[in-house]
């Protein structure tokens, strides 16, 4: 190239067409001018959002639907083309509709005539939504226009164990053991829960022989419901007796079921329980050990007791474990306001050091050895 002369604009357009960046460009150009060609096929028809597409309650009428099922049917129209999942999360008809037999027979019969997950979506939302409500004479009368499934009736035990109604719950078990629906470990997850909420362990446990005899056994959910109550009562052994049982029959804890013991332990004054149970859990489930560490050091933390904290995080490194980065920034702050700015000098010392050896034994892997 002559001197003076740095490139023209159609030397730089030709050298980026030959990269590949100048078709890569218009491969995007179509692709978006594309979807915004099917944005505007989809959109709603009669312009009941304005003729945008409706994300949120803002484009939705000010004035309530009372009776305006027009403009209900059009949005449905409109979620069963574009985003199925908007109906779940904006119940907007109901919520300004007067819920009565003949408002909520309408909006059921208008669900219907979607196809796909959107009426799906749209039945299970319109029952767990009435549910919630307490109007479960409505939400019965759903089920009976469209059908009696066991996610359905689940909605409505939930609801009442959550109502402290366990003996409608109970009813609503053998009615739908009745219709030929039978129920599931949900089911009677949610009983048991109300149980466990009550106080009432030994009903609890009782139920569990049931619900095996009917053939249905324990998930992680249900070991978890009697474990964190125990825990919460104090009675740790009776806890760890299901957590074993639970183990023994190949099923993993989840974190949640780790943090009710260490919560457990800690709280009712046994610490030296609490640090003997992460220890031990440490070697039974490796992927639990950072949050059992981490958690027993924020409790610490948070008690006061910033040298006991300390211990537990440099047992943790020393183990290879990396401590969680708020609590671990939490306890050395507080380490300097209580005057042990050693502790916190050399908690920063063996995180630098644990993060080096790690560093370390990345770099002195073979990078070649995956093609050996």
């Amino acid at each position: 190239m002559p001197r003076g002369r740095r490139g023209t604009r159609g030397s730089f357009c030709g050298s980026v067409e030959e990269s590949g960046c100048g078709g890569d460009q218009s491969k995007r150009k179509k692709r978006e001018r594309l979807r915004q060609e099917k944005k505007k096929r989809l959109a709603c028809p009669n312009g009941a959002a304005g003729g945008q597409p409706v994300s949120s309650t803002k484009g939705l009428p000010e004035q309530p639907w009372v009776g305006d099922f027009k403009s209900m049917r059009t949005l449905i129209w409109w979620c069963q083309h574009w985003d199925s999942v908007w109906m779940s999360k904006h119940l907007v008809f109901l919520v300004k509709n007067p819920l009565t037999k003949d408002s909520v027979a309408r909006v059921v019969e208008i669900v219907n005539s979607a196809s796909g997950g959107c009426c799906k979506s749209g039945i299970h939302s319109l029952i767990s939504f009435l549910s919630r409500a307490s109007l479960f004479d409505l939400a019965v009368l759903v089920m009976e226009k469209t059908a009696k499934r066991t996610s359905y009736y689940n909605l409505l035990i939930g609801a009442k164990c959550r109502n402290g109604s366990f003996e409608d719950a109970r009813h609503l078990l053998d009615e739908m053991k009745g219709m030929g629906c039978d129920p599931n470990v949900k089911s009677y997850n949610f009983l048991l829960g109300s149980l466990c909420k009550s106080g009432k362990i030994a009903e609890a446990c009782e139920l569990i022989e049931i619900m095996e005899h009917s053939g249905y056994q324990p998930d992680e959910i249900t070991y978890e419901i009697i474990a964190y109550h125990a825990c919460r009562i104090g009675r740790m052994d009776f806890a760890t007796e299901f957590l074993d049982r639970m183990l023994l029959e190949g099923l993993r804890p989840r974190f949640t079921t780790y943090a009710a013991f260490v919560k457990g332990y800690f709280y009712s004054g046994q610490v030296h329980g609490a640090h003997r149970f992460v220890a031990e859990m440490c070697y039974k489930d490796k992927s639990s050990a950072n949050m059992n560490y981490s958690l027993l050091g924020s409790l610490f933390q948070k008690s006061g007791k910033f040298v006991d904290g300390y211990s537990i995080l440099v047992e943790m490194m020393e183990k290879g474990l990396k401590p969680n980065f708020p609590v671990f920034v939490k306890l050395v702050k507080n380490l300097h306001r209580s005057g042990r700015r050693d502790m916190a000098k050399d908690l920063k010392n063996d995180k630098d050091a644990n993060a080096d050896s790690l560093l370390g034994e990345k770099k002195g892997e073979n990078p070649y050895r995956q093609f050996d």
